[in-house]
C-alpha cells in the first residue's frame, strides 16, 4: 500500500528538511512517495530536494494559488492509495506510516483516521495529549471539531483513503485558513473518523505560523464553513451541539460518567472507534492490533 504525502512550502528550506527527515523515520517497511509543492521559494530549496531522491517523486516550484491550491495540485499527481499532507516544519513520528498502513490493510471499512495530538518546537516534541480524540462523527459533521467547540482535529497525523478525498472533491480554496476544518466536516458526512491511541505527527509551533497569526480569521472562516454545511439541518446541528456539550460536561463527574457509559454504549450514540495495540496472551514481545467501540466523552 503506497502512502502519498504532499508538502506545501514557501521559503522554508530548513523546515522542509526536518519534515523530510521525519518521513524517512516514519515508515521503515512502507512505500512512501512525497510531492513537494513550492510557491516559488528563493532560499535554496533545490539543494534540500536533492538530498532526498529516495522520497521525493514530484517537485513543483512557482507561483500557485496559495497553500490549499498547492495541496490540491499535489494530490492530483499522487499515485498512493492513502493520502496525507503536512506543512514544512511539522514532523511525523517513527513508525507512523507502518501503523497507519497496518490499520488500513486490516480494516477495509476504515476510510480515515487520526492519532493523538502533539505540539513540537524546533523538531522537538513539547506537549503530548494523553487522550484519544473523542469528538463524535455527528459532532464533526456539525462543525464541533474546533477549539471553541467540543473537540479539535489536528491536521498533522490525519490520513485517509484516496477514494474519500476524490469523493469529497479536495479542499475548498475559497477558504484561506480553515479549508481543513471544512474538509473534516465533508469527510464525516461520508465516513466515520477512526482514532489511533498513539501520536502519529506533531504540529510545529512558531510565531510565524499562519494558524497563530490568523487565529481570528480562522474562526471567522470556520463559521462560514459551518453555515454552508448547516443548510436546512439546523435542528440537527443544534441537537448535536447540545448533546456534545452535555456529555463533555458530565464526563468530568465520575459517578454520572459511569452511569451513562453502559446505556450509551448499547445505543451506540454518539459512538467513536479507536485502535490500539495490546500484548498477545502468553507472548513476551508480540503485540496485536485491537479495535474498540467507545462512547464520545464518556468512555
Amino acid at each position: 500500500m503506497l502512502v502519498s504525502v504532499v508538502i506545501p512550502v514557501l521559503n522554508a528550506a530548513d523546515a522542509l528538511r526536518a519534515t523530510l527527515q521525519s518521513i524517512r523515520a516514519a515508515g521503515s517497511s512502507v512505500n512512501v512517495e512525497v510531492l513537494v509543492q513550492d510557491g516559488g521559494s528563493s532560499d535554496g530549496i533545490d539543494s534540500v530536494i536533492a538530498e532526498f531522491p529516495d522520497l521525493i517523486v514530484g517537485f513543483t516550484s512557482g507561483k500557485d494559488g496559495g497553500q490549499y491550491g498547492a495541496i490540491n495540485a499535489g494530490f492530483q499527481g499522487a499515485s498512493g492509495e492513502v493520502f496525507t499532507w503536512i506543512n514544512a516544519g511539522d514532523i511525523f513520528f517513527p513508525g507512523a506510516f507502518d501503523k497507519v498502513v497496518e490499520i488500513f490493510e486490516a480494516h477495509p471499512d476504515v476510510f480515515w483516521l487520526t492519532g493523538r495530538q502533539c505540539v513540537a518546537r524546533g523538531g522537538n516534541p513539547l506537549i503530548f495529549s494523553p487522550f484519544d480524540v473523542m469528538v463524535s462523527n455527528e459532532e464533526i459533521r456539525c462543525g464541533l471539531c474546533a477549539p471553541s467547540g467540543t473537540g479539535f482535529l489536528q491536521q498533522e497525523g490525519m490520513f485517509w483513503r484516496r477514494e474519500l478525498w476524490e469523493d469529497c472533491g479536495g479542499l475548498d480554496t475559497t477558504l484561506k485558513l480553515a479549508a481543513d476544518f471544512d474538509l473534516w466536516m465533508r469527510m464525516a458526512a461520508r465516513a466515520p473518523l477512526h482514532r489511533v491511541s498513539i501520536v502519529l505527527a506533531a504540529f510545529s509551533y512558531h510565531r510565524d505560523n499562519r494558524s497563530v497569526l490568523g487565529a481570528s480569521e480562522y474562526l471567522r472562516e470556520m463559521e462560514v464553513a459551518i453555515e454552508r454545511r448547516r443548510g436546512r439541518r439546523r435542528m440537527l446541528f443544534n441537537a448535536a451541539r447540545l448533546i456534545g456539550l452535555f456529555l463533555k460536561g458530565v464526563s468530568r463527574i465520575p459517578v454520572v460518567r459511569v452511569m451513562l457509559a453502559f446505556p450509551l454504549w448499547l445505543v451506540g450514540y454518539p459512538r467513536v472507534e479507536t485502535f490500539d495495540w495490546r500484548q498477545k496472551s502468553g507472548s513476551c514481545g508480540s503485540f496485536e492490533l485491537r479495535r474498540r467501540r467507545r462512547v464520545s466523552w464518556v468512555g
